[in-house]
């Protein structure tokens, strides 16, 4: 119990030592690319980033909510947003805006994946064609704009750290790098907006705690990969865990414990995003708190994390959700 006592203590030392001699970065001279981004966190995100850059490109299905946000940031903060519809389902859409949006602005410097859906169907009524599209929405699709997008941010170092993986794992031979792309130093910032649900199960959202625990595992491993390739210091891997979320997406969800997991509203999880690539956090957890989830959920034996779960409302949380069905 000492020993553990002293690692948490340390660990918030060395916390507030990073704070104290850190500065936050400046995103002046970013190139900003976010999904979802005609309604909801994704909304928001862009009028929260709009304060620090002025190069921001917001995807989405939806045309006119993306042309409304654009709308909004402009009279918020005079910024003029690029808009691109995109469903990011769709591969060759993906690569259609990615070649677009590189003719016009160049490499993109910070990525925020943060489109998503829920359906909330048990597992026995989950039909093959929507465990599809949430996946290709939901994990797919932030897997191939990563991908599309990772090679700008490594830049001059794309070579290197290609050739820096082991032989026994890499793909020869090296796609050629873009020459515009090549100029650059590396530089960049992936987000993923993942869930609390990605280590916590909840009936009704088995597909959905699926594509999040897959997202977590996703940026866990690009964070350590990076690093390993020796370009981790120069490109961020930020991983955004919040409990439910006020977006509509959710409506109809509750919390037993609302003292202590509340329903999120949206405004709060974009500024803390926000803030979190300011100051390149790697794994966000809102509320902080809710970072003891996987702790229980791991450390105690099943039957009583289930009576945990029970108790606070996790397993029938879904019982009342008002559109348990694609919105789309």
């Amino acid at each position: 119990m000492m020993i553990f006592s002293i690692g948490i203590a340390s660990v918030a030392v060395l916390f507030f030592l990073r704070r104290l001699f850190a500065r936050p970065k400046s995103l002046q001279d970013d190139v900003i690319l976010v999904t979802g981004a005609g309604h909801g966190i994704g909304r928001l995100l862009c009028m929260e980033l709009s304060k620090h850059c002025r190069k921001i490109i917001g995807w989405d299905i939806n045309q006119k909510g993306l042309l409304e946000t654009a709308e909004i940031v402009k009279s918020v903060t005079g910024v003029i947003m690029k808009c691109q519809q995109c469903d990011v389902s769709n591969q060759d859409q993906i690569n259609d805006c990615i070649t677009q949006l590189q003719n016009e602005f160049g490499r993109v410097t910070i990525l925020i994946n943060s489109a998503g859906i829920v359906i909330a169907n048990y597992f026995a009524q989950l039909s093959k064609e929507k465990f599809e599209k949430i996946m290709k929405t939901n994990l797919f699709a932030p897997f191939y704009i990563t991908q599309a997008v990772l090679p700008g941010m490594l830049g001059s170092a794309y070579e290197k750290a290609l050739m820096s993986i082991p032989k026994a794992v890499r793909v020869q031979p090296i796609k050629q790098q873009l020459p515009d792309l090549n100029a650059h130093p590396p530089r960049g910032h992936l987000v993923f907006i993942t869930s609390v649900a990605g280590v916590v199960p909840a009936p009704g959202l088995s597909d959905y705690c699926a594509t999040k625990s897959g997202l977590i595992m996703l940026s866990d491993n690009l964070r350590m990969e990076l690093e390993k390739m020796g370009v981790g210091q120069h490109i961020s891997v930020t991983d955004i865990r919040p409990y439910a979320i006020n977006t509509g997406m959710f409506t109809g969800v509750h919390s037993k414990v609302s003292f202590i997991l509340p329903i999120l509203r949206q405004e709060d999880v974009a500024k803390r995003t926000v803030q979190s690539i300011l100051w390149q956090e790697d794994i966000v957890y809102i509320p902080w708190h809710a970072s003891l989830l996987p702790i229980v959920v791991n450390l105690f034996p099943n039957w009583m994390v289930r009576i945990i779960l029970k108790l606070s409302g996790a397993s029938d949380g879904m019982d009342d959700f008002e559109h348990a069905d694609l919105s789309e």
